[in-house]
């Protein structure tokens, strides 16, 4: 499989962080951010990207600290070396497009390591998750959903396991006792084309219902579950475990710009098939500047107007 580097020049002033957690809005849709202690903006960062459910969609940036890692005090310590990223969609099932819209703004705001992003989401947000890596939408290190739901009849629903033909990275699927969403579709199917992919972990918090969100993510003061399905670990220890492995491609990008000319290398470029150099007035239109290939010597520069 072949990939296409993309370098983004902004044209537009971006905020200096100097405090724990930021938020915002990118592209309308609310945010919340929290970095690492020792984050540092010149040095891509692992992420996890949380997507709430219906009842914390629109525009109440609140809403994303009812449940969820921002609902949990303890989130930053719990993965202290990730960017942790609440996205808030305004109405309800959002497409890829419409989500990749919003994360592409955020990966350049934060940089963001793309090959260490993971995404999460419980009821609605497992949706916009398993979405996400639907086709080859997004990459992601790894998913997991919690009581994920569906835009339709769950008694006559099937997944699309098809679109998942493509998508080989771990994933994790947490269903209540008595809220079956078929997510062992997904599980099964994805275990069938690569073994031990998936897991499905059945809990049963609260009598089984669909609810107990902080027993996944966390609440306040206390801390969220451990499973034994994930060998003691909770879901964030999962997440940080699953990160600590390289990925091959592009194991780290130095860019900088002086007046027109601008310069880039690489430590590895496994797979790259071109560089695609892009320019933008207002983070939102992009024009394609120059597309280079690969020269084998993992240094860039360039020359624009």
């Amino acid at each position: 499989m072949r990939f296409i580097l993309t370098i983004l020049i902004l044209i537009i002033s971006l905020a200096t962080f100097s405090q724990a957690t930021d938020e915002g809005k990118v592209e309308g849709w609310n945010y919340i951010a929290t970095m690492p202690a020792n984050w540092d903006s010149t040095k891509a960062s692992p992420a996890l990207i949380f997507f709430p459910g219906l009842g914390e969609i629109g525009t109440n940036i609140n809403a994303l600290k009812f449940n969820g890692p921002h609902a949990y005090n303890g989130i930053a310590a719990a993965l202290p070396n990730f960017v942790i990223i609440s996205l808030q969609p305004i109405t309800a099932y959002p497409s890829a497009a419409e989500m990749n819209k919003r994360i592409d703004c955020l990966k350049v705001l934060y940089n963001l390591d793309n090959t260490r992003l993971n995404f999460t989401g419980l009821s609605h947000g497992g949706w916009c998750t398993i979405t996400m890596v639907q086709n080859q939408n997004s990459p992601a290190r790894t998913i997991t959903t919690v009581e994920g739901v569906q835009p339709g009849d769950n008694v006559t629903w099937q997944p699309d396991t098809a679109a998942l033909k493509n998508f080989t990275s771990p994933y994790i699927c947490f269903e209540q006792k008595n809220d079956y969403r078929k997510g062992d579709f997904i599980v099964n199917y994805l275990n069938k084309k690569t073994p031990g992919q998936a897991q499905y972990v059945v809990t049963n918090f609260g009598g089984g219902g669909h609810c107990c969100w902080g027993n996944f993510y966390g609440n306040g003061n206390t801390a969220p579950n451990s499973f034994t399905e994930l060998n003691g670990k909770t879901l964030y220890s999962w997440i940080a475990e699953q990160n600590n492995t390289v990925v091959l491609g592009i194991t780290s990008l130095k860019f900088s710009r002086s007046g027109k000319l601008l310069k880039w290398s690489v430590d590895s470029e496994t797979d790259v098939d071109s560089y695609e150099v892009q320019s933008t007035t207002d983070g939102r239109n992009y024009k394609t500047i120059k597309t280079l290939k690969p020269n084998g010597k993992k240094n860039y520069s360039l020359t624009v107007n």
